[in-house]
């Protein structure tokens, strides 16, 4: 069986394209807004080296797990408003690429993990200055 489908209409082939840069277009808004994460993370962390604040904490009785589960539950409490308003506008917006065939359930996912691991990465490399 061989099968010949009709080429596509030119409105059709419009609305791929329009899906296409729209989607390059979300990509890039989004990486621009989620490079100011680490930022956020890393200002912390460097200013604490500054003021010493983590060793009158240890010199107080704190340990260190307990402190970096602090900073990285607050860290992440700052993430949040990220990871809910991300999906959620783009879901406002209706932008197809990202809501559509069960797109937006993975979307949603990689928001709550990416802040998990920007988080992580960053006190990585704070450890750098």
């Amino acid at each position: 069986m061989t099968l010949a489908p009709f080429p596509l209409t030119t409105k059709e082939a419009n609305s791929d394209a329009d899906a296409a840069v729209s989607g390059i277009i979300i990509v890039f808004y989004l990486g621009v807004g989620t490079s100011f994460i680490p930022a956020l993370v890393t200002n912390f962390i460097v200013k604490e080296k500054e003021t010493n604040i983590k060793h009158q904490q240890i010199v107080s009785g704190v340990s260190m797990t307990s402190y970096w589960v602090a900073n990285f539950s607050l860290d992440y409490l700052k993430f949040l408003p990220f990871a809910i308003l991300c999906p959620l506008i783009l879901w406002l917006y209706n932008m197809t690429a990202m809501i559509d065939d069960g797109n937006f359930v993975y979307f949603i996912v990689l928001c709550l993990i990416f802040g998990w691991s920007i988080i992580m990465y960053s006190y990585y490399q704070s450890f750098k200055y």
